[in-house]
């Protein structure tokens, strides 16, 4: 099971099989759970819950755990998805991790990872049990990456918070596909998500959220 929509820095939507929302308070590095109605339910994940610091992005993965970005302390953090009891760091002290923001179960089964201050995105094998760099620092002028996502044609895509663009990397390989900027936003760009409805949801720190269709052409706020 996996997030379905992340759109905004700090906010977790409601996973496949969850009818909940969960929320990451970013400024209380804490996680909040409300029902679909909206209503505050309970702290999913308490303040601070061993040391987590300034959270991002969260997914709940197959194994109905809730991992969870840590982006000041470049930690990948593992929670019961039933309890949000602390089970484990489930990545932490790798040099690769530098400030990461988004998580995104890819075609294959692996983990991607943003990795905003060396403008990177990483990979995480689950059968290896290991991490390594997907899209090289600053590829097809990334810059910052924050949002990103698979989309229908298979290629990953990523917001670049600080380039302003969408770029768009092959999905197998991580390099930059044939005219890498699918779209460009005025000002930050944040999160990002192709919706079932083939169109690419794009939230920028103008509290806008852009929509592209498949062809990159905006469609409006």
């Amino acid at each position: 099971m996996q997030c379905v929509f992340s759109l905004l820095a700090g906010t977790l939507f409601p996973a496949i099989g969850f009818a909940d929302l969960f929320v990451s308070s970013f400024n209380e590095n804490s996680v909040q759970r409300y029902s679909d109605a909206g209503v505050f339910m309970s702290e999913f994940i308490s303040a601070n819950d061993n040391g987590l610091n300034l959270p991002h992005r969260g997914i709940f993965l197959n194994d109905g755990d809730f991992y969870l970005t840590s982006a000041g302390d470049d930690r990948i953090m593992r929670y019961d998805g039933d309890t949000g009891d602390y089970i484990s760091d489930f990545i932490a002290g790798n040099g690769l991790l530098d400030y990461p923001v988004d998580l995104k179960l890819g075609p294959d089964g692996d983990l991607f990872i943003s990795s905003q201050l060396n403008h990177s995105i990483l990979r995480y094998d689950f059968d290896s049990s290991t991490l390594s760099t997907f899209v090289s620092s600053g590829s097809g002028g990334l810059s910052q990456p924050s949002g990103i996502d698979f989309g229908p044609d298979g290629n990953l895509y990523a917001a670049g918070r600080a380039s302003g663009s969408v770029h768009i990397y092959d999905g197998d390989t991580g390099t930059p596909v044939s005219g890498s900027i699918f779209a460009t936003s005025s000002g930050e760009n944040f999160g990002l998500e192709w919706g079932d409805d083939g169109i690419l949801y794009l939230a920028n720190a103008s509290g806008e959220i852009r929509h592209f269709n498949s062809s990159g052409t905006a469609l409006g706020a």
